[in-house]
């Protein structure tokens, strides 16, 4: 009994394999393509802050998200000093204007909610 278990959790586990191998994975797309930070989850999201400004990306399977009617939310922390940022949708990415400038160390949580779907992206410089 034993062993026809085992033969049984096996075949399983061969059989799973073949689903979940090759053609199955999202490919190279996830990845960052601005030279940002990036957080996979239901999309790929990647935050850059620079020049002034914070922009986050958000892909899927490495097309840009329809963002109109979508909101974000940036708090960013750096040492003891936490700053909130509302962003606002711009098509591709969504945007502010943001004079920080994180160091090593610094954390940063988006809220997102697209179509009604909410999300957290989390990031560490």
């Amino acid at each position: 009994m034993r062993n026809l278990m085992l033969a049984l959790l096996l075949g399983i586990g061969v059989q799973m394999s073949v689903v979940a191998g090759p053609g199955h994975g999202h490919g190279s797309d996830h990845k960052a393509m601005h030279g940002g930070l990036f957080y996979q989850a239901n999309y790929d999201y990647e935050l850059v802050v620079r020049d002034g400004e914070v922009r986050l990306f958000v892909t899927d399977h490495g097309k840009a998200v329809e963002l109109s009617g979508a909101t974000a939310r940036l708090t960013i922390l750096i040492g003891n000093k936490e700053t909130d940022i509302v962003m606002a949708p711009t098509g591709a990415f969504f945007w502010a204007k943001a004079t920080i400038k994180p160091e090593k160390g610094s954390k940063a949580v988006a809220q997102i909610k697209i179509g009604g779907e909410s999300s957290t992206a989390r990031f560490s410089f």
